[in-house]
């Protein structure tokens, strides 16, 4: 019940959002004719503009994860992410319109001011819109809302209240509870009366005419659960057990059905899906060319002067890199040290003196790291990912943080989530370390398109504006 219930309310905010995507469109270039076309304009190629953007705002939506339909309780965070998505798409499908049919007739500045309008809708409709339809829709009815009874310990009230409280959005109405903990009542966080124990179960349901029954948590013995479910069968009852392995297990648990079986997975991995690979792959391609046919001879150029000036030696510093899956790779970068030998396990320091003045200066702005997009190129790393490590260092940091190899389901990249949020340079702390492997893991769970874009153009701006940590 509840599932398709959430799913009916995802498909009625995407008909919404699509309806006023449309009449934001056509009141945005009614200002513009009024603005800048006073004699009017052509009609026809706004239809179909407007069309696509309609029709990508919908195929958004069929690519979002079974089970992340939901927008009653997502934190703000989230919401603008999916916006930004949203409007990714939008902008995306009106590109690949206007260079397919190479379109004159539409006003470019139309088009940008649109997705900045269409982006402010976004955000309200993302925000408001789900809660608005939850309270307005038709099962808050009075004799639609279902009479639920919840069974679980004190322990499992507390901890899940809020997630059963949000069911009342849904058509819930919670009658009380059963538990064979008689301090059950005493939680703070629960508003609802001990009706009895599960002894008790079906006197209670029977009196207090229950229509669905939830059992918060999985029991330590199955034969109760089978009692349940017969019990709820027997009297025309839903039934619901609510999976708490993710908090048993102390990570989030997803459930998929493969080729008719259940499986639960500990990581989501959206690059999992062969079409988010092939998307990335072709930024990966398009934007490594770029820079290796302008960007990158030049600086090669200067880099070599500064070498003859400063440090002779080799224009290019090799070394073994731990790649997508564990798998050693070769990276490739500009020289930022003496060409003496040296201890290449030994992470360089603010004030190392294995680099030269010059090298400090490609390694604050990050010269040193564009012949990596050649690695890029040839398939070894992505733009955006997971920092690759040192051998040695990956399973120093393993020891630090159990779940640190995690980071290698994905490409390794030039930069990376958590480059962006603070954590660049030395990492001289546990801390530091448990950071970065946070950071790596909630790329591999939440990889979007935008989130990487939105990567690479903070990096842009850190490398015209290094932190304080870029040495």
């Amino acid at each position: 019940m509840l599932t398709h219930r959430i799913f009916g309310l995802f498909r009625l905010h995407v008909i919404l959002q699509a309806l006023f995507a449309g009449i934001a469109f056509w009141l945005w270039a009614a200002v513009l004719q009024r603005v800048a076309y006073p004699a009017g304009f052509l009609v026809e190629p706004y239809v179909r503009y407007g069309l696509v953007a309609v029709l990508c705002l919908i195929a958004e939506a069929f690519t979002r994860g079974q089970g992340r339909q939901g927008l009653l309780d997502v934190d703000r965070a989230t919401l603008l992410a999916i916006s930004v998505k949203q409007v990714t798409f939008v902008a995306f499908g009106l590109l690949a319109y206007v260079v397919f049919w190479k379109e004159q007739t539409i006003s470019r500045t139309f088009l940008g001011t649109f997705l900045m309008v269409l982006f402010l809708m976004l955000v309200v409709t993302n925000s408001y819109l789900p809660h608005f339809l939850a309270r307005h829709s038709f099962w808050r009815h009075r004799q639609l809302l279902v009479p639920t009874l919840v069974a679980g310990s004190a322990e499992q009230m507390d901890q899940f209240s809020h997630w059963v409280m949000k069911g009342r959005a849904l058509g819930m109405r919670i009658v009380g509870l059963v538990s064979d903990d008689t301090n059950a009542q005493l939680s703070t966080r629960v508003p609802w009366r001990r009706l009895g124990s599960l002894d008790d179960i079906e006197r209670v349901m029977a009196t207090n005419a229950i229509k669905q029954l939830i059992v918060l948590g999985l029991p330590d013995e199955m034969k109760r659960i089978r009692e349940l479910v017969n019990t709820c069968e027997r009297r025309g009852i839903r039934f619901l057990l609510l999976n708490d392995l993710g908090e048993q297990l102390g990570r989030r648990i997803s459930t998929r059905v493969v080729n008719g079986m259940n499986l639960m997975l500990v990581y989501e991995e959206p690059l999992e899906d062969p079409l988010n690979r092939v998307f990335k792959r072709i930024v990966d391609i398009v934007l490594s060319s770029a820079i290796l046919a302008t960007v990158l001879p030049v600086a090669a150029f200067i880099v070599w002067m500064i070498h003859r000036l400063q440090s002779p030696g080799p224009l290019f510093y090799t070394q073994e890199r731990s790649g997508l899956q564990g798998n050693p790779f070769k990276i490739w970068k500009f020289r930022s040290l003496h060409a003496a030998p040296h201890d290449e396990s030994k992470q360089v320091s603010k004030e190392d003196p294995r680099v030269f003045p010059g090298g400090k200066w490609m390694r604050k702005f990050c010269i040193d790291e564009l012949p990596q997009f050649w690695n890029v190129l040839m398939g070894d790393m992505s733009l955006v990912g997971p920092r690759p490590h040192l051998l040695a260092h990956d399973d120093i940091f393993a020891r630090v943080m159990g779940n640190y190899k995690i980071r290698t389901f994905v490409k390794p990249g030039i930069t990376g989530l958590a480059q962006v949020s603070g954590f660049r340079g030395e990492t001289q702390q546990d801390g530091q370390i448990i950071d970065r492997v946070r950071c790596d893991i909630s790329y591999l769970e939440n990889w979007s398109l935008a989130m990487d874009l939105r990567i690479l153009f903070l990096t842009a701006f850190q490398v015209v504006f290094p932190p304080k940590s870029a040495y």
